[in-house]
């Protein structure tokens, strides 16, 4: 299921300048995006990554934008060693480019800036999409170790994936996961990731959301989805959904399972605001 059927999407050059002097970029949009229209989907990677990690739900969404945060893809800046200051860089993009209720989906590091938005961002967010994700992401002492030496722990790209992943897509990531741990970026954002903890405050939130992970993660298993459902605010306000045989990178590997979440999310979002 596709949210207003196929359609293709646009690359976006322009940067804009952020919070702390660093810059972000928008890098891509669904075509015909206009950012006064209400409740766009803001999409935020994850660690290491870019704006194209979601190259393959992008034509799937009829409202949608793609950021690469600072010190990622083609934005400016260096990367973040905070959760939140990503977050307020974010915050101040969405200001800046006018977005109007955007809909946050962040896939694991980027669930986790999409979490601290909504609790601490100050903007009136029309729902959150959490992607393999979770309310605390610790990472393992011999992997921050090795990015601390910008080397990459060659399992790490495999762990990205389910069983079932094409041969080609992994070793494409592992050479992007190469490239982001010889400049610092990975080691950077593994570092924030590990320090973020909003599990305490999960009840501050009744916004609607959506929950997606794959049952093979082997990053972010389903439990912790399960423990974000399990503390939200409103439990009516938030859905869960397993993809089967999916691993990490759910929105990679099964973008039409995504995207028929966000499809609902976005029927929920619409309706808490009487539309």
């Amino acid at each position: 299921m596709s949210i207003c059927g196929m359609l293709p999407y646009e690359t976006a050059s322009a940067e804009v300048a952020m919070a702390g002097g660093t810059t972000a970029r928008v890098a891509r949009t669904s075509r015909g995006f206009a950012a006064s229209t209400p409740f766009p989907f803001v999409l935020l990677h994850g660690a290491g990554a870019d704006g194209g990690r979601f190259d393959a739900l992008l034509p799937h969404l009829s409202h949608a934008v793609a950021v690469d945060l600072p010190g990622h893809g083609g934005a400016g800046g260096a990367a973040r060693r905070e959760v939140a200051a990503y977050a307020a860089d974010v915050a101040a993009l969405a200001r800046r480019e006018g977005w109007v209720r955007p809909i946050v989906v962040g896939h694991s590091m980027g669930g986790a800036i999409a979490l601290s938005l909504a609790l601490d961002g100050g903007l009136e967010l029309g729902g959150l999409g959490l992607l393999a994700t979770g309310a605390r992401l610790r990472v393992h002492p011999d992997v921050l170790a090795a990015l601390a030496d910008r080397r990459l722990p060659p399992a790490l790209a495999g762990w990205m994936f389910g069983p079932s992943a094409p041969p080609d897509m992994v070793a494409g990531e592992r050479e992007a996961l190469g490239a982001a741990a010889a400049s610092g970026a990975l080691h950077a954002d593994m570092a924030a990731c590990d320090a973020f903890d909003v599990t305490a405050r999960l009840g501050e939130l009744t916004l609607p959301a959506a929950v997606v992970v794959g049952d093979a993660d082997r990053m972010t298993p389903p439990r912790l989805s399960e423990a974000l459902v399990a503390g939200w605010g409103r439990r009516e306000a938030i859905s869960l959904t397993v993809v089967a045989g999916a691993g990490h990178y759910v929105v990679r590997e099964r973008p039409d399972a995504v995207a028929e979440a966000l499809a609902d999310l976005l029927r929920r979002a619409r309706a808490a605001v009487g539309e």
